[in-house]
């Protein structure tokens, strides 16, 4: 009879979340992390309506949470991967396969999770998760701060020379993972490819940079200019004076042609204005 019991809870069990994951899921487009524990837990009536044994409910309950926590993560559309207090990788996601090229076969339970992003071995933001070293975020990445949603969270950004056999511009987002108990379990890591975005932000950068010059490199002439009053010299800034043709054209983009007005033609040539 317990046993009966047993498996109908956890048929009951399952069934309300993957109704809870199949809604929310749905209320909320692209979520990015799995239903809390405790959230989960939220839609289940009390285990004694169902079970008679406490202790093995509790087990079964607690691998069918697993269960469904893991098929959350790997069926994410954004890249993840989690390791254990010792730096070893304890999962890759599908995302972060198609990411990276690698796969969670050849990932899990090595220390290795660097090469999918750098060409040397250095930490990524997950073991500065772990090891609580932030010291070090300022030499590993130009753009760091902490999370903006989560308190013990990281978040980095910035180029990888060889991703998935390509230069890519990743976002990273990295939380150091605690038990009931208050013991680091794990750190889990997102990443996302902002690549596109990012080359479009550095040529808009470029394009800003060269209006800027050109506005820059334009010769404009302001305030006041001393000029003589008979010969018309001007003088500049170090008090020598000279004609006003090459004063203006070196310091601004006037050009200056040869032309007579009618008065000076008159002088000039008078011959041509014969009463």
């Amino acid at each position: 009879m317990d046993h009966e019991l047993g498996r109908k809870y956890n048929l009951y069990f399952l069934s309300r979340l993957e109704n809870a994951r199949y809604c929310v899921e749905r209320k909320i487009p692209g979520l990015k992390l799995p239903l809390t524990h405790n959230c989960l837990r939220s839609i289940l009536p009390p285990k004694a309506d169902f079970l008679s044994n406490p202790k093995e409910s509790s087990y079964q309950m607690s691998s069918a949470v697993d269960k469904i926590f893991e098929e959350l993560l790997n069926s994410s559309p954004v890249a993840t991967f989690g390791i254990d207090p010792d730096h070893h990788v304890i999962f890759w996601n599908k995302a972060c396969e198609e990411l990276t090229g690698i796969q969670a076969s050849d990932m899990i339970g090595t220390m290795n999770h660097w090469r999918a992003f750098y060409d040397q071995e250095r930490p990524c933001l997950a073991d500065i998760a772990i090891s609580g070293k932030y010291e070090e975020l300022r030499k590993l990445y130009k753009m760091y701060r902490r999370s903006l949603l989560l308190k013990e969270g990281l978040h980095a950004e910035g180029w990888c020379p060889m991703v998935g056999l390509k230069k890519r511009y990743l976002t990273f987002d990295a939380v150091s993972v605690y038990n009931d108990k208050g013991h680091l379990i794990s750190a889990i890591e997102t990443l996302q490819d902002r690549t596109e975005q990012k080359l479009i932000e550095e040529e808009r950068g470029t394009q800003l940079l060269e209006i800027q010059k050109a506005l820059s490199s334009q010769k404009t002439l302001r305030g006041y200019i001393p000029i003589c009053a008979s010969c018309k010299r001007v003088r500049d800034n170090t008090g020598s004076w000279e004609q006003i043709e090459p004063y203006i054209s070196e310091r601004s983009e006037a050009k200056f042609t040869p032309t007579i007005c009618p008065e000076c033609s008159k002088k000039v040539y008078p011959e041509f204005y014969k009463d």
